[in-house]
């Protein structure tokens, strides 16, 4: 549960002093008398913490998409070694092999000589 010192709404209502739940597309309000008011996060505009503890846990659900994203392109890197000679590979199957008669274009030849 994270302490929320104000929370304002789009249309400039702040609720103040609260508990609050983070979900996928809303936010959880748990209100004094146990009842709880969801609010669609795009009905949001921003929420305050100061709660040091709140501020921590908030820091780490950010940081947690980053990670995941440091941890997929640390695999990438992994396989870098593999995937550059794979592609070292590929390109000489690619290359064609040189004849010296075929490689010259008749349109290249220096019709005065040489």
């Amino acid at each position: 549960m994270l302490k929320v010192k104000t929370l304002t709404l789009l249309d400039g209502t702040t609720i103040e002093d609260i508990d609050m739940l983070p979900g996928l597309g809303s936010y959880y309000i748990m209100n004094a008398d146990g009842s709880i008011k969801e609010l669609p996060r795009e009905r949001v505009q921003s929420i305050d913490y100061t709660d040091k503890r709140t501020v921590e846990l908030v820091k780490g659900l950010a940081l947690v998409p980053i990670v995941d994203d440091l941890d997929t392109l640390e695999e990438i890197y992994d396989d870098y070694e593999s995937l550059n000679a794979l592609m070292a590979e590929v390109h000489e199957e690619e290359k064609p092999t040189a004849t010296p008669d075929t490689d010259v274009s008749p349109l290249s030849k220096n019709p005065y000589g040489e």
